[in-house]
């Protein structure tokens, strides 16, 4: 279950428009439908969008904050194998 911050700043993060509604939501790790339905819901009514989401416990919100960091090293990680290949590669 989402806090009802983390909607709406995925919601934000969407309508700020730098990244597609796909990129968003997997980059957060949310089906791409969960996403869209939170938008709708924000768009609606901002007031009172998400307001019977309960609220995660400190341990679960370092849970996903923890999370959040493993997916930004696995990026991290990704990024620098790809430019450790194409500095490898000798030219002739």
């Amino acid at each position: 279950m989402y806090d009802r911050e983390f909607k709406i700043q995925a919601v934000k993060l969407l309508e700020k428009g730098d990244s597609t509604l796909s990129q968003i939501a997997k980059d957060l790790g949310i089906n791409i439908n969960t996403l869209s339905n939170w938008r709708k819901k924000y768009l609606t009514n901002a007031e009172k969008a998400f307001e019977h989401t309960p609220e995660l416990s400190e341990e679960q919100k370092r849970i996903r904050e923890l999370e959040r960091r493993l997916k930004d090293q696995e990026l991290e990680n990704q990024i620098l194998k790809k430019a450790v290949a194409i500095f490898s590669v000798v030219k002739k």
